[in-house]
């Protein structure tokens, strides 16, 4: 493909990735306000948890299908190619899904109260994430099928939310209808997908089933470290705190995550064109990669900095009066979300699409290690103590994959050719697919 073609396909792939992220963002500047006003910081709380829970178990059905897919069809050949992968993915998921309710069954039966019935009703949650196709629409550089779902959900999902959450008492209604809402985009996913690409539910040898979550384990193992190291915070204070802490720190979160909403469609967008340039060489990829950092790093550092100057008013205006004392929280927030973004392009950009995902996992684990212990220290120290122990694990990851860089720059790789030789120091939150579907 020549070059100007190819920038046209990221513009318009990209265009697509900002429509569906431009909904997911509408849909949480309206949510957001509304609810931690409604139902209040306990009531959030008691759905920050809960998520938070369903969170963790939807990564085991996810698996590393997401960027592992989205790669693996980025680089078919043949439409033949892309519906029997489809078919593997689709039913390992499927047998993931079934192993994961029995995890699933405990955390009910050992909650209490309203917490085990908000956690029973995010049930829709788990299924909806774990079927929904926007890592076939990334690799095939289809977004506008995503963004077209996305439209569709999240905008009956919003009348839902603002005709049925009234009160304090409808936590559990609004757990509901967050879970209805992804089973109802991965539904529209799922009849797009087969009229689009011909794809099918057909059946699988048991071996092909494994050899795909054999491959994609490795990505599977950075999903959930990622995952752990970003939610352990609210699962911290869900164990030691009020449900009104987790849903002051949870409110925060979300302010701040309305930054990675931003970068998600970038990131979704250039995916795939790094992992074709280093097919090519890697001359190609680090040179894509480097162009990459040089625009998107300056320009989330100012966005970053400029929340938290405005921090004070920004929570009061967001979030409402019983927040005012949470500015504090933004800050450390905002540096893991800073410094998740220097990652994601050192991280998916670089290690994952030019085949060192083990690398990648590796720096995680470390990471999350690191997160979990920073976090048993701070949690005594609420909300903020758990917001600066989430950032210092983010900056344990940033030192790690640094690392991986310099030390794998001349290693083979998966197309013949040595790693970073000529610029091993170009540094560039995690993101997956399943990100754009939330």
């Amino acid at each position: 493909m020549r070059p100007g073609a190819t920038l046209r396909r990221v513009a318009i792939n990209g265009l697509w990735a900002y429509l569906l992220q431009a909904t997911n963002l509408l849909v949480s500047l309206v949510t957001l306000p509304y609810l931690t006003r409604v139902l209040g910081k306990a009531g959030f709380g008691t759905f920050a948890s809960a998520l938070n829970l369903v969170t963790y178990l939807t990564i085991v059905t996810v698996w590393g299908f997401d960027m592992w897919g989205s790669r693996e069809v980025a680089r078919a050949s043949d439409p033949g190619e892309i519906r029997s992968l489809f078919r593997r993915i689709v039913l390992a998921r499927t047998l993931l899904l079934a192993a994961s309710l029995v995890p699933f069954a405990i955390m009910a039966a050992t909650s209490q109260g309203r917490a085990r019935t908000a956690l029973l009703a995010m049930g829709l949650t788990l299924v909806g994430l774990t079927y929904g196709q926007t890592w076939l629409f990334l690799g095939t550089q289809q977004l506008r099928l995503a963004a077209l779902s996305a439209l569709i959900s999240k905008g009956l999902f919003l009348a839902a939310v603002l005709l049925l959450v009234k009160t304090p008492a409808d936590a559990i209604r609004y757990c509901v209808l967050y879970g209805a809402s992804l089973v109802l985009s991965a539904g529209i996913q799922e009849w797009l997908a087969r009229r689009t690409f011909q794809v099918s539910l057909g059946l699988a040898s048991l071996g092909d089933v494994w050899g795909v979550i054999r491959a994609a384990a490795p990505l599977f193992l950075a999903n959930i470290m990622s995952t752990i190291a970003n939610g352990i915070g609210v699962t911290a204070l869900t164990a030691r705190a009020s449900a009104a802490q987790v849903g002051e720190y949870a409110g925060v979160l979300r302010i701040a995550s309305t930054l990675l909403l931003l970068f998600a469609p970038i990131w979704t967008a250039l995916y795939p064109q790094a992992c074709r340039r280093y097919d090519v060489s890697r001359a190609v990829g680090n040179g894509f990669a480097l162009r990459v950092s040089a625009l998107l790093i300056p320009t989330f550092a100012v966005l970053s900095l400029g929340v938290v100057v405005l921090r004070d008013p920004l929570v009061r205006t967001v979030l409402g009066r019983d927040y005012a004392d949470a500015g504090g929280v933004v800050v450390p927030l905002m540096v893991w979300v800073f410094v998740g973004i220097v990652c994601n392009v050192i991280g998916t950009q670089v290690l994952v699409a030019s085949g060192r995902q083990r690398q990648y996992t590796v720096g995680l684990v470390v990471a999350t290690a690191a997160t979990a212990v920073f976090t048993i220290v701070g949690v005594g120290a609420g909300p903020i103590g758990v917001g600066w122990a989430t950032a210092a694990g983010q900056v344990v990851l940033l030192a790690c994959l640094v690392g991986a860089i310099w030390t794998t720059r001349r290693m083979p790789n998966d197309s013949g050719g040595a790693y970073l030789v000529h610029d091993p120091d170009a540094v560039a939150t995690t993101s997956s697919p399943a990100t754009l579907d939330r």
